[in-house]
This record gives structure tokens, sequence and C-alpha cells, in this order.
């Protein structure tokens, strides 16, 4: 029998399959090759009040200090912010410079709509006890400049209000809807996608090169993506053009999927996007007749990029597109909110940001999110984490980054204090500060213990830890990407998680040998009162398609890792999960992880898995399922599969028979 102890009240409750149940269907091989236990719920349990994992409790609510009134406010108008003017971003810069010499603590916008087209962004640099007030201002962004909208920095009490965000889509459209209008496969030739611009006679891009990075499926009525053939990527990097396309005619293209552009930048750090499989295999896949959401932009710009900074606050703003994410949070930032802002696209329009709407990384956190409202992004809804890279020692002192990116990904400086992990990220007891950068090797004030041992290890800036975070009374509709928890001290509350293709909830730690890795671990977090509806789960992880996950993530699929280093003490409970297609719970390389008192209905849609409404705990330690009420169509496949886990209590569930 596989290492698994399970409390008494347990057997009791339930009794074990011997042979793989209904629900086993779609589980990955790897998983039915360990022979899992299963654990089937029934119609009218007794309510379990035994001996659960330990109670996290989340995040505890803040405050954040508000600008103090003390000084004369500024019109800004009388430098320059007019609608007539087509740099009223630099405009705003004159009138934020002279708000932070004369110490002003209000600069006042006006009604209108307000052209930000020739320099960089707007600048706000350390800045004292200001409220930027909007008054309903609309500023339409559009550049070229890698800056974002708002780059804010060193600033201290700073409350931006009541203003509208916009891009430029008249001459530089983000995205756009297309119409399959025809396709060519060839293994021989280069295969294709002939598109028509929807609702275009003359598309603004016509004549000119024509970046495309995504190409994703839309549903029927275009309210949101589908999940029938997932999305083609052709690089994420600002500044490149993606796949190759050409004009047939003004409000027509024809798309080659997985084509290098010719005399184009491109994106040379993701070569597998080019590939004669790959162009044949999506042109292949294209739907006549569908209509499809291409995007021209991805990373870059971003709507508010903050950094070094503390108590700031963003309240009733209306983010109707923005290039790049919508929040980036970096840096020393820290005690940050963000009260009723949107980011919903207007007009018919195909995007709102064309990346991440929250994204925090390496920073101080005390983060609140409260009534803010995302749809249609392209890429996560929020991210919490912290940035950490893959490599070797060249000698004892020398760490030599090995990940895409390098030193520059983690901006690794001298005097950062860093810790050494190993790679199942079980700690290394190492510290130590940086003297130097060279390229791609950090020189270290003290040689690590294990010297230049051919291993590989995971480098951590330990001066930041970002944590505290509180989501409550969000809406996340229609959503591309994932809310990501990599940090610890969260509480997510009566929000609501609508009609995503993709894992609405991951509390992970998470790393790649070569792309990326993020977190610090994540433990003590609550999730309670929200409601998850309609998750079109396009992906899995390890093979299991879930709507709510916990543990580690390594993209190149090795395990190992340390449990309570990746996830742990996380809460999750009464919450509604309508429609669901996929486990409720996957919970791998985690400890002390409980579900419980959950409303669950299973979709009687063919996309669903065998194990829709099931929970799976897979080498993880004092675990729990509790409680929880399922409907479904076959209630006799519902329950728990538990595979290489110690203490797993699965009691008290009830699965009965869904309403015709």
């Amino acid at each position: 029998m596989k290492p698994l102890a399970l409390f008494a009240a347990l057997f009791s409750a339930c009794a074990l399959f011997a042979a793989s149940p209904p629900s086993a269907g779609d589980l990955p091989k790897r998983l039915l090759e360990k022979n899992p236990e299963f654990v089937p719920f029934s119609a009218d349990p007794e309510p379990y009040a035994g001996k659960l994992p330990p109670e996290p409790s989340g995040c505890a609510d803040f405050e954040i200090e508000l600008p103090k009134s003390s000084g004369s406010a500024v019109a800004a108008a009388d430098f320059g912010f007019l609608p007539d003017n087509p740099d009223c971003a630099a405009a705003l810069n004159r009138a934020l410079a002279h708000c932070r010499k004369i110490g002003a603590s209000r600069l006042e916008l006006a009604p209108g709509t307000y052209r930000c087209f020739v320099s960089d962004g707007v600048e706000m640099d350390s800045l004292r006890d200001l409220l930027v007030d909007g008054k309903g201002a609309t500023l339409v962004f559009r550049r070229t400049d890698g800056k974002p909208n708002f780059s804010i920095k060193n600033c201290l009490r700073v409350k931006i209000r009541d203003l509208k965000i916009d891009w430029d889509w008249e001459t530089d459209p983000l995205g756009a809807f297309v119409r399959v209008v025809g396709k060519h496969a060839d293994k021989n030739a280069d295969s294709y996608i002939d598109v028509e611009f929807v609702g275009f006679a003359r598309y603004p891009l016509y004549g000119k090169p024509m970046p495309v990075k995504v190409m994703t499926l839309m549903d029927e009525n275009c309210e949101g993506i589908s999940n029938e053939r997932g999305s083609a990527y052709f690089g994420t990097g600002d500044g490149h053009y993606g796949t190759k396309s050409e004009w047939l005619s003004p409000n027509r293209a024809r798309i080659y999927p997985g084509v290098a552009p010719v005399g184009l930048p491109r994106p040379e750090d993701y070569p597998s996007e080019y590939s004669k499989k790959k162009n044949f295999w999506i042109s292949g896949r294209a739907l006549v007749g569908r209509t499809y959401r291409i995007m021209h932009q991805y990373y870059g710009k971003n709507a508010f990029e903050i950094s070094d900074s503390r108590h700031l606050t963003f309240e009733n703003i209306d983010v109707y597109s923005c290039r790049g994410m919508g929040f980036l949070v970096k840096g020393g930032t820290s005690h940050w909110q963000a009260l009723n802002v949107s980011f919903v696209p207007r007009g018919g329009r195909p995007c709102s940001t064309t990346a991440d709407v929250v994204h925090c990384t390496s920073n101080g956190g005390v983060a609140k999110l409260v009534g803010l409202r995302a749809t249609l992004n392209q890429d996560d809804i929020f991210n919490f984490h912290d940035k950490a890279a893959f490599g070797k020692f060249d000698s004892p002192d020398a760490f030599k980054f090995l990940n895409m990116g390098g030193a520059r990904y983690i901006d690794a400086a001298p005097g950062d204090e860093v810790e050494i992990f190993n790679a199942d990220y079980t700690p290394a007891n190492f510290r130590a500060k940086i003297l130097s950068v060279d390229g791609n090797v950090a020189r270290l004030d003290s040689p690590f213990g294990g010297g230049a041992d051919g291993k590989g290890y995971i480098l951590q800036k330990a001066s930041h830890r970002t944590r505290n975070i509180l989501i409550k009374d969000c809406v996340f509709k229609n959503h591309a990407g994932r809310g990501i928890m990599q940090s610890s001290d969260a509480t997510i509350e009566n929000c609501r998680f609508e009609n995503g293709i993709s894992i609405p909830l991951r509390f992970q730690r998470a790393f790649s040998i070569r792309n990326w890795a993020e977190g610090y671990g994540c433990r003590n977090v609550v999730v309670r009162g929200c409601e998850f509806s309609d998750a079109k789960i396009n992906s899995g992880l390890y093979g299991v398609y879930h709507e709510i996950f916990a543990g580690s993530r390594r993209t190149d699929g090795a395990g190992g890792f340390d449990k309570s280093a990746t996830a742990s003490d996380i809460l999750i409970e009464k919450c509604r999960f309508k429609n669901m297609l996929a486990m409720s719970l996957y919970s791998n390389f985690a400890k002390n992880v409980t579900f419980r008192d959950n409303k669950i209905e299973v979709s009687d849609s063919p996309a669903a898995k065998s194990y829709a409404g099931c929970a799976l705990f897979e080498n993880s330690e004092n675990v729990a399922f509790v409680n929880n009420a399922v409907c479904a169509r076959n209630p006799e496949a519902i329950g728990a599969f538990i595979c290489d886990t110690q203490n797993a209590v699965v009691a008290g569930n009830s699965a009965k028979k869904a309403k015709e």
C-alpha cells in the first residue's frame, strides 16, 4: 500500500475502491500506474467534525495612509493639459514637477479627452502627500518607446482617482477580432490562414507590417475565449512582430503561423515559436467561419508601473485598454490599494490589457484589491511572486545565471542579499551579498559551502518578500489567464471568477531551468465565499485539469519538492463552483491544505473530464476534503484520489444526482 495515513473517521464514513472508479478514465497514465486510492462520496454522509490541518488566518485587513492635505491646489490646464494638445503627458509632467517644487497637495485635471501621443509617459517621481484628481478625464496613449503610461517611483502617500485610461486604437490597434475565411495546410510548403477583420472596411494597419503575437479562438458570441482549440503564441516580448503575415486587401490578411517574419524583429528568445510542424498544425486546426482574436501586442508599456513607493491609492479608475500590464508593481513598493478599478474594454474591442492585469513581483507586498473588475485581458488576472533564478557555481564565490534573461531577470545588483536553495527548494542554508555582477556571473562576499560541485541551485533575493495580499469583492470575467499566488499571508474573499479559459487559482512555487522562476512559496492563504463559474480549463498541470491548485510547478516535470517550501496552510471554504469541467482541487507537493463546506455543480457537458468534481491529493501531507456538497449527473463517480500522501482526511462529503 502507498504511504498513506487516513484518519479513523474516514474509514467509518467511506469504503475504498478496489478497482479503478469510473472517474479515473481521464487521469494521466503516470498517475494510473501508481494505482491511487479512491474515496467515494455518499448521498447522505454524517458531517465530519474531527481533526483538521492547522487553520490559516490569511491576511488581516490593513490601512493605507492617504495624502495629508496641507498644500495648495494646482490646475493641470495651466501647464498645457488641454484637449487640443497632442502631448498632454508632457503637460502633466510639467504640472507634477511644479507640485513637487511647491509641495502642492492636489493636482486637478478636468473632464474631457486628452491625447498623450508624443512624449514619454507620465512620470511621477519623489512625490509626497499628493492627490491627483482626474475629475473624469480620459487619457488616450500612443507611443513607440518602452516606458509605461504612468511611471510611479519613490512616492509616499499619493492617490490617483476618477481617471479613465485608453489606447489610440484608431491609429495603433492592440488587437482585433478576425473571421477565418480560408486556410491552406501543406506539409511541404508554407501553410497559412486567411482572415477578415470584423467591422472594418480598411484596417488601421493596412499597408504596414502587422505584428501577430497571439491568435485565439473566441466563443460563438465573442464574449469569451473558447477552449476548443487553445491559443497559438508567437512570442510575447515587446518590439518584435511575432509570426509572418501579409496583406491581401484593406481588410483581409494572410497569416503564416510559426513562420518567421522577413526583415522584421523576431522573438529570438523563443526559437520554438517557428517550426514547420507548428506552421502546418495551427493552420490545419483553424476553423473556417469562426471568429478569432489576434493580438498585435503583449508585454511592454503597462498602464501603471510602480517601484520603491509606499502608501499609494488608485480609486475609481477605468482602464479601457492598455498595452502591456495593468499594474506592474516591483522594487521596494509596499502598502498600495486599488479600489473600484476596472479593466473592461469598450466599443466591442477585443481586449483590456494585452498582458497581466496585476503583476506584483519582488517587493514588500501589503496590497489590497477591492472591487476590481477585469475582462478580456491577455495572460494572468493577477500574479503575486518574488523572482528567482537558476544557475551553478563556477567557483565557491561565483554564481553563474543559466536561466533566460540571466542576471537581468532578477535585477541582480551589488549590495543585494541573496539566499541559495537546492533544486527541490529545500534551503541550502547559505546567504551572502553580491559584490559585483559581470554579465551573468555574480561575485559573492562569502564562499558557498558546496563549492563548484556542478549541481544546479536556485538563487533568490532575500531583501524582498511579497506578502500580505487582500483581494475582496472582485470580478474576473472572460479572462485568459490565471490568478496566481506565490506569496504568503493572503485572503481572497467574495470574488467571482467567470468564464475563464485557465485555472482560476494557483497557490504555488514555480520555476523552470531555462525561462523563469517565481515564488518564495505560498503559505497562510484563505479563500472564502467566492464563486467560480463556467471555467473552461484548456490545459492542466502534470496531466491533470483542475480549478484550484496547491503545490509545486516545474515546467520540466521534475518532482521531489519540499512540501512546506512550495504551498502550505491553505484553506478554501464556503465557495460555490458552477458547471465544473475538471478537478475541484489538485494538491501536489503541498502541506496543510483544507477544502471544506463548498458547493460543487458538475457540468454535464461532453467536455467535462471523467473526474470533474473530484479532488486529487498527490505527494502531499496533512490535507482534508470535508463536508463538501457535489451535484453531478453520475454521483457514483465523485470522490477523492489519494496518491503518495500522508494524513489525508476525506469525510462528510455528499454526492447527489443533479436535477435533469
